[in-house]
Formats: structure tokens, C-alpha cells, sequence
């Protein structure tokens, strides 16, 4: 992540309560997320995250993926990355969720 210039573009819009959305916003909101998504992802085409790992996990497959020395980096990884209250959020500095944790 941040091979890139992430550094948003756009103005992000706030809607107040009871607000019309209108097409202009639902535009700027759309462009706002494919620039930030643009901007994680690798060079390579991919975007590095913690959720691949899970899948295998999940899956049965990590162990027949990535040999022993990866499998441990990626938990050392994963626990640097833990929230205080011992959960994690959906990327490394969002808080908790039951999905993520």
C-alpha cells in the first residue's frame, strides 16, 4: 500500500439530515471512492489487505499456500494490528468490528 499519491482530489460533500441527493453528489461521492481505491492498490494490479489471509484461512488452504515462515509473519502482523479493546476493524486503523474480528 502507498505506492501511490492517495491524496484525495476530490472535496468530500457532507449532506445534511433529510438532504436530496442529487446527481452532481452521487457523482463526486462515486469518483471520491474509486480515486481512494485506486490509490491502495499495488502495482501489480492487487490490493495488499489482511482479508486474502483470512479467506485461506477459512478455506483450509493458508498451510498449503504459504509455508511456515509467512504463516508466522502474517500473525505477527495481525496482532501488531490489534485495536485495544482485542478486536480489529475492517482496515489496520479502523475500530472493531464483529465482521473483522
Amino acid at each position: 500500500m502507498g505506492e501511490k499519491n492517495s491524496k484525495q482530489r476530490i472535496e468530500a460533500v457532507k449532506l445534511e439530515y433529510g438532504e436530496e441527493i442529487s446527481e452532481e453528489i452521487a457523482t463526486n461521492a462515486l469518483r471520491t471512492s474509486v480515486n481512494f481505491f485506486s490509490a491502495l492498490k499495488a502495482t501489480d494490479g492487487h490490493w495488499p489487505a489482511e482479508m486474502p489471509v483470512m479467506c485461506l484461512y477459512i478455506s483450509g488452504h493458508l498451510n498449503t499456500v504459504l509455508p511456515a515462515e509467512h504463516r508466522k509473519e502474517i500473525l505477527r502482523y495481525i496482532y501488531c494490528h490489534q485495536n485495544e479493546d482485542g478486536g480489529w476493524g475492517l482496515n489496520i486503523e479502523g475500530h472493531s468490528t464483529m465482521f473483522s474480528t
